[in-house]
């Protein structure tokens, strides 16, 4: 049996801040969880969106590429 890594505070505050449209807040949290360690596709796209948002284009591109190779491949 399989068990799940514990969720990192900063991603839970990140995906609220996101649904929340804080978008700054949640660039600045998924970004600094990402550093750790690779965010699932879902949160790739929330960070993406965000930074499109945000007028971070470059950065949202790289993300876009990344979160699409973890959909048709993930790990």
């Amino acid at each position: 049996m399989e068990i799940a890594a514990p969720e990192k505070p900063g991603l839970a505050r990140g995906r609220e801040a996101f649904a929340r449209r804080q978008w700054s807040a949640a660039f600045d949290l998924l970004t600094a969880v990402d550093a750790e360690s690779a965010l699932p596709p879902a949160d790739l796209d929330c960070l993406l969106t965000a930074s499109y948002l945000l007028g971070r284009d470059e950065i949202a591109d790289e993300l876009s590429a990344r979160a699409y190779g973890e959909w048709v491949s993930p790990r």
